[in-house]
């Protein structure tokens, strides 16, 4: 059994994960300027399907953080699906969508960053390798995925963990059919 990483600790390191990509992406050399498509988080899942997938009804989507979208770079789309506020332990839904220049490496490094963060902190969840996508790893309590040049996490919390891990999984292959 892995330790428990309280999970403040791990959505920090995921967004700070998500920063060092974003800068590190831009600094990729090509001959010249790409830009992504920002991807619209929201749209990719509806508020009946991610209930359905966590057992309790939740609110539309919530448009979150939004990062990124110069040359060379990824552009980030968040959304929260919650429960409403009367529901015990308050089930969420996080749904980021990194979109990529076409023909970088923004995807793949996304992915990589995971495992090198997992050997930098050996306290951290390591990386399990999952069939999802081009390329997807479960990591604490949440996959990271990628397909073509679009990465994506899909994170839930507030819902007993023998349920959480099949809900991800869920949502995440709608998402990552969707793209």
């Amino acid at each position: 059994m892995m330790p428990k990483v309280p999970k403040l600790r791990l959505a920090a390191v995921f967004l700070a994960i998500a920063s060092v990509v974003l800068s590190a992406c831009s600094d990729e050399s090509s001959s010249s300027a790409a830009t992504a498509v920002k991807i619209d988080a929201c749209g990719l899942l509806d508020a009946d399907r991610v209930g359905a997938a966590i057992g309790v009804p939740v609110q539309p989507g919530a448009e979150g953080r939004s990062a990124g979208g110069g040359e060379n770079e990824g552009v980030l789309s968040t959304c929260n699906w919650q429960a409403p506020d009367d529901t015990p332990r308050l089930p969420t839904v996080t749904l980021m969508v990194w979109s990529w220049p076409a023909g970088g490496k923004g995807a793949q490094s996304y992915i990589q960053s995971f495992r090198d963060a997992a050997e930098q902190y050996p306290d951290l969840p390591k990386p399990e390798p999952v069939a999802m996508g081009d390329e997807a790893i479960w990591v604490g309590n949440g996959l990271q995925a990628r397909k073509n040049d679009a990465s994506i996490s899909v994170t839930v919390s507030g819902i007993d963990e023998d349920k959480a891990k099949p809900a991800v999984m869920a949502l995440a292959r709608e998402v990552l059919d969707a793209l």
